[in-house]
């Protein structure tokens, strides 16, 4: 800013989809609503202790697994976590791909550079794939167009990073009209507690109202 001067928003995400230059665009939001004894028995829970909590819930991480399993485009899953929250993702959705005739890859800082990019030209050449990556390997760099489905299988409250994330999927492509945004929301308010992870999906609905996004809300009761 001292170098180029204040930043300016010349054209809204909004703006360019509405003009056609970028594909359209759907937000639906899972709004995981737990039992009211884990909501109580969380309320002592810190950020921390949170998101351990939904990476190991494991009705959540088959709700992530069915939107790529059942969906017909290519699905890309984020993640922040790779050992406790992308790999278990990637191996359950492994052991039911078969089924449902999908293939799935990962893409994670571990990962080489050069597989990664073998990875990516395979997602463009083969619609329907799905890759569960972290959210760090995909914010810049990765290119596939043909992206149809976005899950945000791991809270932000970050602007940037959640533009960035949408971003991975409104780039049009032959035959594609529409990208739908997943974003998994976890509802653990107890009385007048609310969770951690709650308040951040607020902040993220600040950012999509502010960039005029279509939201839908889901509710989906957690067993």
């Amino acid at each position: 800013i001292g170098n180029l001067g204040p930043v300016e928003k010349i054209v809204t995400t909004a703006e360019l989809i509405e003009s056609g230059d970028l594909s359209g665009l759907l937000i639906k939001s899972m709004i995981m609503q737990y039992p009211e004894e884990i909501c109580k028995a969380n309320k002592s829970l810190d950020y921390v202790g949170e998101i351990d909590f939904i990476c190991n819930h494991h009705f959540r991480t088959r709700a992530i697994a069915s939107i790529g399993l059942s969906s017909t485009g290519t699905t890309l899953i984020l993640c922040s976590r790779v050992d406790a929250h992308l790999i278990p993702i990637y191996d359950y959705i492994s052991s039911k791909a078969e089924k449902y005739g999908k293939e799935v890859f990962m893409i994670h800082g571990g990962i080489d550079p050069d597989e990664r990019e073998r990875i990516r030209k395979y997602a463009i050449a083969n619609p329907g794939i799905i890759l569960v990556a972290t959210y760090q390997t995909c914010q810049q760099g990765i290119i596939i167009p043909n992206i149809e489905n976005v899950v945000l299988a791991g809270p932000s409250k970050s602007m940037i990073r959640v533009l960035q994330s949408i971003g991975r999927g409104i780039r049009k492509s032959n035959g594609k009209l529409m990208m739908t945004l997943y974003d998994f929301v976890d509802d653990m308010r107890y009385k007048k507690y609310t969770n951690t992870l709650l308040t951040h999906f607020q902040e993220r609905m600040k950012i999509y109202r502010s960039e005029k996004f279509d939201v839908e809300m889901v509710e989906v009761h957690v067993k």
